[in-house]
């Protein structure tokens, strides 16, 4: 029984032990020394085996528990090593990560240097790509054309380029005159009007306004002859399309030839007080405004042209003294023939300002005037040719002419009527108006006598004249008072309504009522029969009784604008018909 609680104990202490008890169930400690122990009485004493086992059972019972009670000591070391092992592998494996990740970090500043080096080497082309000007595109040329970004761009840019050739533009060379001139007639060809999309013009403007002075530049090297013939050609933009400013850009790199008969025009030109410049033969801006200046002056078709005929009639003109004798003798007729010298020799200046002197002040002020847009908008060339112009007008309207012979209200209509060329002309064209009117005043016989009209046919007469009146002059008037009166001679008389009802008169007077406003009384008179007339033969106001109310109210309608702006036998006309077409259905 013993040995059965002896094996139940043991097993017990093996069930819980875990995997420690596991290793071994000897003993490694040595046994304790033999002692000697009185023999037990029982039966079972007899077998040394067992007695010894069973002496030593609760010393190795006890050992056993000793020594099961230190694996768990050996178990929670182990599983602590365990822990540690773990931990040093997740470090491991975060500083394998780590090391991972630094070979893709460390070639950015590896390979950086050399892209710092490099950079140095190429900044020359970097530079001419920094700015990355927008593109510019030539637009066709037309009027109202929607024009894209790009196209506005160039116009834009177009605009500022001539604000710089200007500056650089030698106003007192011809060649440099005409280049600016075609520039600006081909912008305004291409630019002068145009459409575009919301928002488009100013988001061209914003692309463009940062380069202005570069833009700016390129206008003035467009004339900066040093500059363009220095210039290699890749240096000008490629961006504004094929047809740029190049057409512009020629110097005159050769001199064309010169013509004798545009030599001899200019030669005869100067000989007759028109300056053309140089004899050189070479058609320039001067000549052409001398040419145009000559065919003004002799009734001619300006046309600028040096051709024969204008040769022939260079030859067939007055010679150079008479012609400038002319013009002092006005003014200091004793002097007359000392005074051609010195004109001669006024002439022969080229491109200077013409002597003045000849005039009055308040001539040479007109001159002035007349003159002053080209003075402040065109160059010194163009200035000086339309004084000569002017003088030369002057010179052919012999003078003021005498208003001596005209009432005082005759010379105030006249000088009212002359009064735009008094104020934007030159005195050449004012004394040339002055003269017409007075022709036309000794042509018109004088007022017409108006007391055989009634009073109110004469301020009828009067109002309508009154455009005249103010505006044109007293022979005019006087010219537009007759016509009035042979009207109301021919318009018989005022005629008699008093066979149309009271609402035909109004229509009547209504009808006839522009005329009466703004014609004489021959013309309202006449407006009066015509609508009297058509009143008869329009057999008056149609039986509209067979139709019903609103059929009636549709065809008062149809003939409601008769009825408001016409005559009642127009009216009546209109109902006719809308009846009969009513019938016929």
């Amino acid at each position: 029984m013993a040995v059965g609680e002896d094996e139940n104990k043991k097993n017990e202490s093996k069930g819980f032990a875990g995997l420690s008890s596991l290793l071994s169930d000897v003993d490694t400690t040595p046994p304790p020394a033999a002692k000697n122990e009185p023999n037990n009485t029982s039966g079972v004493s007899s077998s040394p085996p067992p007695s010894s086992s069973q002496t030593s059972q609760p010393q190795s019972q006890s050992r056993q528990q000793q020594t099961y009670q230190e694996p768990p000591q050996a178990s929670s070391r182990s599983s602590a090593g365990k822990w540690v092992l773990c931990i040093a592998a997740v470090i491991g494996v975060f500083w394998l990560i780590g090391q991972s990740d630094k070979p893709t970090t460390s070639p950015a500043p590896r390979y950086s240097p050399p892209e710092q080096s490099a950079a140095p080497s190429y900044s020359p082309p970097a530079q001419q790509q920094v700015p990355s000007r927008p593109a510019e595109s030539q637009p066709p040329v037309g009027q109202n054309i929607v024009l894209s970004r790009a196209q506005i761009r160039y116009c834009l840019a177009e605009d500022i380029r001539m604000d710089g050739a200007k500056a650089a533009v030698n106003n007192y060379a011809d060649a440099d005159v005409d280049r600016f001139n075609a520039m600006v007639a081909d912008y305004n060809s291409r630019c002068g009007s145009f459409r575009y999309r919301s928002g488009a013009l100013e988001s061209a403007r914003r692309d463009i306004e940062p380069y202005r002075s570069q833009i700016l530049a390129e206008g003035k090297s467009r004339f900066d002859r040093s500059r363009s013939s220095n210039t290699p050609p890749s240096t000008k933009p490629s961006n504004a399309g094929s047809n740029w400013w190049e057409k512009y850009e020629t110097p005159a790199p050769t001199r064309p030839a010169p013509d004798a008969t545009v030599q001899t025009i200019q030669r005869k030109l100067n000989e007759l007080g028109y300056e053309a410049g140089a004899a050189d033969g070479l058609m320039g801006r001067g000549t052409r405004s001398a040419i145009i200046a000559f065919q003004q002056d002799r009734g001619m078709a300006a046309t600028g042209v040096a051709d024969q005929a204008l040769l022939h009639q260079l030859q067939r003109g007055p010679s150079p003294p008479t012609a400038t004798v002319a013009a002092p003798s006005r003014s200091s007729p004793p002097s007359a023939q000392a005074a051609a010298p010195a004109t001669q020799s006024q002439r022969s200046l080229s491109n200077g300002k013409p002597d003045l002197s000849t005039a009055s002040p308040s001539e040479q002020a007109a001159i002035e005037k007349a003159c002053g847009y080209h003075k402040r908008n065109s160059g010194p060339a163009d200035y000086y040719s339309c004084l000569r112009r002017e003088q030369a007008s002057l010179v052919n309207s012999a003078g003021h002419p005498d208003l001596s012979r005209a009432s005082s209200s005759e010379q105030s209509a006249i000088q009212n009527a002359c009064g735009y060329h008094k104020r934007n002309s030159g005195p050449g064209e004012y004394y040339s108006c002055l003269r017409r009117e007075l022709a036309s005043l000794n042509n018109s016989a004088g007022p017409p006598d108006l007391a055989r009209a009634s009073a109110s046919e004469q301020a009828a007469i009067q109002n309508s004249c009154g455009y005249h009146q103010r505006n044109s002059g007293p022979g005019e008037y006087y010219s537009c008072l007759r016509r009035e009166l042979a009207s109301l001679s021919n318009s018989a008389g005022r005629p008699d309504l008093s066979r149309a009802s009271s609402s035909e008169q109004a229509a009547i007077e209504n009808a006839c009522g522009y005329h009466k406003r703004n014609s004489g009384p021959g013309e309202y008179y006449s407006c009066l029969r015509r609508e009297l007339a058509s009143l008869a033969s329009s057999g008056g106001f149609p039986d509209l009784s067979r139709t019903s109310s609103s059929e009636r109210a549709a065809i008062e309608n149809a003939c409601g604008y008769h009825r408001r702006n016409s005559g009642p036998g127009e009216y009546y006309n209109c109902l006719h018909r809308e009846v009969n077409k009513l019938a016929y259905r």
